[in-house]
């Protein structure tokens, strides 16, 4: 009897009575499961006055950005809210709607084709998605997003325009 101790002994397994989880295998790199990326979308920068500070974006109308508010409105929201807060709203709206992170309003210059009810005091608005210069072209957003906005918008195509405030 002896003898059989230490093989008891070795066999013996002490236990909390909680089952073990055994780690699983990490995979290998080729077997991850492949998450889809967020590719900006293509777009040259502007050629002409690429010395002058651009955006690109779409025109909107001042009246346009009050009515889409006041369509997507919650009940909630007070409806004496005045234009800058309506207008904040909208973009809001379009950058949840868009998932385009850059979205701003921008006065920008009016090459004389603008749309004439998107100007005001001689500018244009726009709602812009990028800028030409280095760190806001790398922001630019992916093409199904800018889809989606022109197509919420319904207007477009979206196009470079030069910053008021260079001329």
């Amino acid at each position: 009897m002896s003898d059989q101790l230490p093989e008891n002994f070795q066999k013996l397994q002490v236990s909390d009575g909680v089952p073990k989880q055994r780690a699983k295998p990490s995979r290998r790199r080729s077997e991850a499961p492949k998450k889809p990326r967020c590719v900006p979308m293509k777009l040259k920068r502007p050629t002409q006055n690429r010395h002058m500070l651009q955006f690109y974006g779409i025109a909107v109308s001042k009246e346009w950005i009050l009515n889409f508010d006041r369509q997507q409105m919650a009940k909630e929201y007070p409806e004496d809210a005045d234009d800058d807060i309506i207008a904040a709203y909208t973009a809001q709206l379009l950058h949840w709607l868009t998932k385009i992170e850059t979205l701003a309003y921008e006065p920008v210059h009016n090459p004389g084709d603008a749309p004439p009810d998107c100007l005001i005091d001689g500018n244009v608005l726009i709602i812009s998605v990028c800028r030409n210069d280095p760190e806001g072209y790398s922001e630019r957003p992916p093409q199904r997003n800018m889809d989606r906005l022109e197509e919420i918008i319904g207007r477009g195509p979206a196009r470079w325009w030069v910053d008021a405030e260079e001329f």
